[in-house]
């Protein structure tokens, strides 16, 4: 948090000065403003549009580049899941490690598995209608797992589906 500090006369237009101190705890001298509106000056200005109020963006990872490397399966074209789901879907690789460990035994397909997922995660979703994540249990093979399924933008606007364990983002 930074903290600022200045005076400002309640209802005035008079001038104030305002100082941002740093975590390095050097300080900032502000231009004078009127109406306590604080512009920006110095390097932060220049990389400040209206368009991108936070200036340039340090780094991104898109879900593109997860599912490339591995960090997200997309389980888009699985039956059962284009049945449940309209919106792309993808699951962590931990989750999938558990889908994987299921296959292994009898009886165990990965249609079938996305699917008690899909018909579990709908009804706890419609106990949680506002949420954008929902938590739920499924059964996996004969073992019950606590799942996180959260919807919100992906690369672009348009809304995707994610699948994880409870403590992922």
């Amino acid at each position: 948090m930074v903290p600022l500090r200045g005076t400002l006369p309640r209802r005035s237009t008079q001038r104030f000065d305002f100082r941002v101190w740093g975590e390095n705890r050097q300080s900032a001298v502000g231009d004078k403003v009127t109406r306590g509106d604080a512009r920006p000056t110095g390097r932060t200005a220049r990389n400040m549009t209206q368009d991108n109020p936070f200036g340039e963006v340090v780094y991104s990872y898109s879900r593109k580049q997860a599912i490339e490397d591995g960090v997200l399966v997309d389980l888009t074209e699985v039956d059962s899941i284009k049945q449940h789901w309209k919106h792309p879907f993808a699951c962590t690789s931990t989750v999938w490690a558990i889908i994987e460990t299921a296959l292994h035994q009898p009886g165990q397909d990965v249609s079938g598995i996305c699917h008690d997922i899909s018909t579990m995660a709908k009804l706890a979703i419609r106990t949680h209608q506002d949420a954008d994540q929902t938590r739920f249990r499924v059964i996996i093979a004969a073992r019950t797992h606590e799942l996180k399924l959260h919807i919100g933008p992906g690369d672009t606007p348009a809304p995707v589906l994610t699948l994880m364990l409870p403590n992922e983002d």
